[in-house]
């Protein structure tokens, strides 16, 4: 790999540890919702999954959690990772 675009690795592991939390996080949610009969479809326009975190269970819940760090922390990182990069 060149030295210019070995900066890249770094934001294409995060962005595909980002995509497997995605998947972790469907696996937990929607069975999630199943289970405390929330119907995803019946939910107000402008309604977040947050607001039905009380009737969720703390697995289904922290997995959430961890996917909108991964999706607020890094747009400082992305934007480094390429300015470095060119």
């Amino acid at each position: 790999m060149q030295a210019e675009t070995a900066i890249l690795a770094p934001a294409a592991v995060l962005a595909g540890w980002s995509m497997i939390v995605f998947l972790w996080l469907l696996a937990r949610r929607l069975p999630a919702f199943k289970a405390a009969g929330i119907v995803l479809g019946d939910m107000p326009p402008g309604a977040r999954s947050g607001d039905g975190e009380a009737q969720m269970p703390a697995k289904a819940n922290w997995i959430s959690h961890n996917y909108t760090h991964l999706m607020e922390q890094p747009t400082v990182f992305y934007p480094v990772v390429i300015m470095l990069a060119l």
